[in-house]
């Protein structure tokens, strides 16, 4: 993610790109990493992931868990 927004930083300051960049934010992410990026991007997002029966039963409900 770092680098990522080092990449960022450069097109912004250096090569003062002001095009549209959406920068989606990997899991894990610190919250200061994410603060630094809603100042270099257009759009920002994330996965929500579930990865358990549990995890799924208590953010999503209406869903249902399957394994493969």
């Amino acid at each position: 993610m770092e680098l990522m927004l080092q990449t960022l930083r450069i097109l912004r300051n250096e090569y003062f790109f002001n095009g549209y960049i959406h920068l989606k934010i990997l899991s894990g992410t610190s919250r200061e990493l994410v603060e630094k990026a809603f100042f270099l991007v257009d759009r920002l997002s994330s996965n929500l992931e579930l990865p358990t029966e549990e995890s799924l039963k208590k953010h999503a409900p209406e869903k249902e868990f399957i394994t493969c």
